[in-house]
């Protein structure tokens, strides 16, 4: 007798997985079979509740939403399906319901994704601009490569005074937002000044991260060809000292380590030279002393063009000042210290070095900005095109104490 009712508890058991399995395997590519064999699959609900409440020709649908407040039932916790049925309800009209369910979904799982997205939409729509900020902060660390779809957002939000002073609390210790920040920011003119403020505002002390954004803002508006904003910026990030140093070019005396930014000095390396900050003692007992550039040759044949600086000189005359020395330097062709002009290109000014000088040399060579015609301009020292031949060596040493340009005095 037990094996008689054994077994058609076997069999229906045996049906009930075997419709298990196959509405698993049909979720995918069949969802509406999939529910039929199994109505507890909640994954087919989800995948054909997102299906249909994505279709250009959704409408309000009675068939729809009976399919997920039957989900509901059976998983009645379930974030993404109350997350499924808030879009279900925002497309219908029904926004404060909508907003309700968000919630209501971001209680049981405060990371499902749907719910925080469209949060965000109602939380900026509504200016409430602190709230959405914390979506954000969650969205982007959980998923960092969903972090684009707030950029066009950022500008408006950070142009709110509470939304600003929540950017530069909210994102102060992680370098990956603050660079979300700052790259939505630098794309509109009208909140550059911001990025430049909030880059002040997170300045911990750790000159290597201060400098970090600020070269990442100015790298960005010279890409751009925002060359007056990327200047002002530049000059914004400056300190008391550093601005002391800075006329037309910056660290022109070389006293300041560098900054690694296109308005300071660039130095590239190369095989066959090296480049140092050095200092030189000025009087007997060396208690003085004197920065300087030292370009050490190793006796190699280079094509050298190692040395340059970003300018922005406004329309007018002006003065190229060198002061160098050198020791035992040789070179196939004589090297250079030139003004350019980028946009467009045109040469400005250039002065040949003195490979025999032995003692500080000071040159003075004027050259003139045109009109409207120099958007940015570059300081750099070179030589002319030499074959890389073992006839063509450089060596010796050439020391720049100080490269400035000066406004000239009519």
């Amino acid at each position: 007798m037990v094996k008689i009712l054994f077994y058609p508890i076997c069999v229906i058991v045996s049906l009930i997985v075997l419709a298990n399995t196959f509405s698993v395997a049909l979720q995918g590519s069949n969802p509406e079979t999939a529910i039929w064999l199994n109505p507890l699959n909640v994954d087919a609900r989800l995948k054909l509740v997102s299906k249909k409440i994505r279709q250009k020709d959704f409408s309000k649908s009675s068939e729809l939403n009976e399919t997920i407040q039957t989900g509901r039932k059976y998983a009645p916790i379930n974030a993404r399906l109350i997350s499924l049925d808030g879009i279900y309800h925002e497309k219908i009209g029904s926004n404060s319901k909508a907003q309700e369910l968000f919630s209501t979904a971001l209680a049981i799982l405060p990371t499902e994704y749907q719910a925080l997205i469209y949060r965000f939409r109602y939380l900026f729509k509504k200016q409430e601009y602190v709230k959405a900020l914390d979506i954000v902060n969650i969205v982007s660390k959980r998923w960092p490569e969903k972090q684009n779809t707030f950029t066009s957002f950022i500008p408006l939000i950070v142009l709110d005074k509470a939304g600003f002073k929540h950017t530069s609390m909210l994102f102060a210790s992680s370098r990956q937002l603050r660079i979300l920040i700052i790259t939505a920011l630098v794309r509109n003119p009208a909140t550059i000044s911001l990025a430049v403020q909030l880059v002040q505002n997170w300045d911990s002390g750790d000159e290597n991260s201060y400098w970090n954004l600020g070269n990442f803002i100015t790298r960005k508006l010279l890409k751009g060809k925002r060359y007056s904003e990327a200047n002002l910026a530049f000059r914004s990030f400056l300190n008391a000292e550093q601005q002391a140093n800075y006329q037309f070019i910056y660290n022109g005396n070389f006293a300041n380590t560098s900054l690694k930014n296109q308005f300071d000095w660039t130095i590239r390396r190369q095989v066959g030279v090296v480049h140092n900050y050095k200092n030189k003692k000025i009087d007997i007992n060396n208690a003085v002393q004197k920065p300087y550039l030292e370009i050490r040759f190793s006796g190699k044949p280079i094509q050298y063009r190692n040395v340059t600086q970003m300018l922005k000189l406004a329309p007018g005359n002006y003065n190229l000042i060198l002061s160098y020395f050198a020791k035992k330097l040789r070179t196939p062709k004589p090297i250079k210290a030139s003004v350019y002009c980028i946009e467009p290109s045109k040469l400005l000014a250039t002065y040949t070095f003195d490979p025999e000088v032995k003692t500080d040399k000071l040159s003075n060579t004027p050259f003139t900005v045109p009109a409207r015609e120099c958007d940015i301009a570059q300081v750099y020292l070179h030589t002319e095109f030499v074959a890389k031949s073992w006839r063509n060596r450089f060596s010796g040493i050439l020391g720049i104490n100080n490269i400035s340009i000066e406004q000239a005095v009519n």
